[in-house]
């Protein structure tokens, strides 16, 4: 991040289009919210806050960046999506990647405007704080090189149809631990709790799988789906009406439950009937993810140092994702509360842009 921010000090915003950009590729090393935001509310927020942005502006940038962590390819959003829908995890993986780096590309130019109309939104750095190129090239060879690399390797063997996802994990996985070396910075305790949230993520999508298959089976057993088949046949839809309607009722969903819950028991239920009004498998999936990117995330933001001197990242994802998001920095000892967030990060940021890869995406579906 400090790389990035001092290689744009001479953009406008240069904070905030850093905080995007890190967040652009930190979501390919990740493939979840929860890490790039908590990441980012930890090392971004204060950074911009500090250099005297406006406190709405900056958390709309962290909270917004951070959702690119499930678009960005590979996310387990897709990986859970390939599986319940049987598509291929690497055709998603290319359909995701143009969608996910314009609306990164749309958040850094809004910044970018925002700041030029309105310098008091994101102050302009200090020319004495900036070191010389020599220094700034040397950071970035050695801060965002070695993680490029790993990223280039996961990504191109999987879109280069070189490496399954699997097979292409373990080729992360090994790059993970020699950037670890390399940084002298692992450890037996951090390699042990490495093995076991990696256990413990997959032992939860491997059960949902299994809840999921239940629920379908039962479902079908019973004749849920030929009368929910034949309901929406009865209307006789057009396949652009059929898209709005399951937009509508998925959006309802997204109040009361999360993503993993649509994606493993309600979206199965449609999918007989997107090839039913011929439907490309790969675009629905894009328009029902992009929906859900939209909708659940990142409530509440605590940052916290714990007693050791580290710092403890707590994600609390509130089930409607549209009211309030908090960032409470308790190592400023000061709690912002930023329901205003929601216009900017919403309506302003996040809507805008979103709107504009979603729009671009339905009239050109080939990219």
């Amino acid at each position: 991040f400090n790389a990035i921010r001092v290689a744009t000090y001479k953009l406008p915003g240069s904070l905030a289009v850093a905080s995007l950009i890190t967040c652009a590729i930190f979501s390919t090393a990740t493939g979840i919210v929860g890490a790039v935001v908590t990441l980012m509310g930890l090392l971004a927020w204060p950074a911009m806050v500090n250099n005297g942005y406006n406190k709405t502006f900056a958390s709309g940038v962290v909270t917004a960046g951070g959702c690119l962590g499930i678009l960005i390819p590979p996310s387990i959003m897709f990986i859970v999506y390939a599986v319940v829908a049987a598509l291929s995890p690497l055709r998603l993986f290319a359909a995701a990647m143009l969608p996910g780096l314009m609306l990164a590309g749309l958040y850094i130019i809004y910044v970018i405007i925002a700041a030029t109309l309105n310098p008091k939104l994101a102050p302009k750095p200090k020319l004495s704080e900036i070191p010389p190129k020599a220094k700034i090239y040397k950071d970035l060879a050695v801060s965002f090189l070695p993680l490029f690399l790993i990223i280039v390797l996961v990504l191109g063997t999987i879109l280069g149809g070189l490496a399954t996802a699997s097979e292409a994990a373990a080729v992360g996985a090994v790059g993970a631990i020699g950037l670890a070396f390399f940084y002298k910075t692992m450890s037996w305790n951090m390699f042990k709790d490495s093995v076991y949230l990696t256990a413990r993520t997959s032992t939860m999508i491997i059960w949902l799988f299994v809840g999921s298959s239940s629920f379908a089976s039962v479902f079908a057993y019973l004749g849920g789906q030929d009368i929910f088949d034949a309901f929406f046949k009865s209307l006789n839809l057009e396949a652009w009406q059929f898209l709005v309607v399951t937009q509508i009722l998925i959006f309802v969903l997204g109040w009361p439950l999360e993503w993993t819950e649509i994606i493993i028991i309600f979206v199965p239920i449609f999918l007989p009937l997107v090839k039913y009004y011929g439907i490309d498998p790969y675009f629905f999936e894009k328009v029902v993810l992009k929906l859900l990117n939209k909708m659940g995330y990142g409530d509440f933001i605590e940052t916290s140092k714990s007693s050791d001197g580290g710092i403890d990242g707590i994600i609390n994802e509130d089930k409607l994702g549209l009211d309030k998001i908090y960032i409470q920095a308790k190592r400023w000892e000061n709690s912002v509360p930023v329901s205003a967030v929601r216009d900017f990060a919403g309506s302003l940021l996040s809507k805008k842009a979103r709107k504009g890869v979603f729009i671009t995406t339905s009239y050109f579906p080939q990219i």
